[in-house]
């Protein structure tokens, strides 16, 4: 990747969260002593060419500096490769972050234990890459037609809540006045509507209209997640598998095991909305939570029949007279908990579908 200069930090700091800068020897941390350095095999050294002491990888070797001729005035000392503005398309890059050893942008917090790289407002980087689309009946006895064929997408490097939206951030935007609050209708959701319900503020908001989630998004500046990175957000891409691709996507977010309270909330749990983040241990390798159970959310797009002749660049595929949702909800059995699993309903009708918002990647 290219070069690039980061803002200085205070060098009095401690601790490796201290970004310095960018340059040939990596993403640079200010340290105090080796326990600041904790990922990988890195080690806090004393660099000539910063004067400071900072994490570097272990087999790192720093560049000399050379000292001015002091007969010749115009001399100037070699400090090595000069830090200059990346230009290109490249996401720069900081240390290997959790499990799957993601790579953060500069900017992102790192949480170690879930590999989740995630932004002060709360949405996770989700890195480029490729991943199988769909299901394959040899593998996975669940599968539909809808679901068929198995394809390969690549997704460009995109954001994605963490979190479904609770009916509290979606009370704000009615608020403000960009939103309109849920049609009520009693018979949506199996009668479990959240939305002016007390104590509900942490639920997820569902009885939403397909358009009413898309205005949500937009409020802040975000949009729908695309069918495609939403899937590849509940399943990861193929960098997190090992072997083949297509015969080793997850079936569930969390990987294979079958369906617990504790990984998903749907019908055995009590056929009722829970309050978002209840449920990490059943995360998606990006740390992403309730993509499975819940309430289903809405995507931006159309709904087709099969994949047969869908996009293979992560776009969003349009045209129809339904729209697509994904994830199973509260109220639906453990087969829909599966990640590849595709509903769809009505574009002007409320239902059982909330909101996770993405947004396109930039640095």
């Amino acid at each position: 990747m290219g070069y690039m200069l980061v803002a200085l930090l205070a060098l009095g700091a401690s601790g490796c969260n201290e970004t310095l800068g960018i340059d040939d020897g990596g993403l640079l941390y200010v340290c105090n002593s080796n326990d600041d350095c904790g990922f990988g095999n890195y080690q806090c050294v004393l660099s000539n060419e910063l004067n400071l002491r900072v994490c570097r990888p272990a087999d790192y070797v720093e560049p000399e500096v050379s000292t001015p001729d002091v007969n010749e005035p115009d001399a100037t000392p070699d400090v090595g490769p000069e830090l200059v503005e990346d230009t290109g398309p490249d996401i720069p890059l900081g240390a290997p972050c959790g499990p799957y050893n993601f790579i953060c942008p500069v900017g992102y917090t790192c949480d170690s234990t879930s590999g989740r790289c995630t932004d002060t407002d709360g949405m996770v980087f989700v890195a480029a890459g490729s991943f199988a689309m769909g299901c394959d009946p040899g593998v996975d006895s669940d599968c539909t037609n809808a679901e068929a064929p198995v394809h390969t997408v690549n997704v460009p490097a995109f954001m994605v809540d963490r979190l479904e939206t609770t009916v509290g951030e979606y009370t704000t935007c009615v608020t403000d006045g960009a939103c309109q609050a849920p049609n009520l209708n009693p018979d949506s959701a199996g009668g479990t509507c959240n939305f002016g319900v007390t104590g509900r503020n942490d639920h997820p908001i569902n009885c939403l209209l397909h358009q009413q989630a898309q205005s949500y998004c937009q409020w802040r500046d975000a949009r729908l997640c695309t069918e495609a990175e939403w899937e590849m957000a509940a399943r990861g891409s193929c960098d997190t598998l090992n072997g083949d691709c297509g015969q080793n996507m997850r079936k569930y977010p969390w990987g294979d095991a079958a369906p617990t309270c504790d990984l998903a909330n749907y019908v055995d749990c009590g056929a009722d909305t829970k309050v978002v983040g209840q449920h990490s241990e059943g995360a998606s390798v990006y740390g992403v939570e309730d993509m499975s159970g819940n309430v289903r959310e809405w995507v931006q797009d159309a709904w087709h029949t099969s994949y047969e002749g869908a996009p293979t660049d992560g776009s969003a595929w349009t045209g129809g007279t339904y729209s697509t949702k994904r994830g199973g909800a509260f109220l639906h059995p453990a087969a829909d908990m599966r990640a590849s699993t595709r509903s769809f309903d009505f574009t002007f009708e409320p239902t059982v579908g909330g909101i996770r918002c993405c947004a396109d990647f930039s640095q």
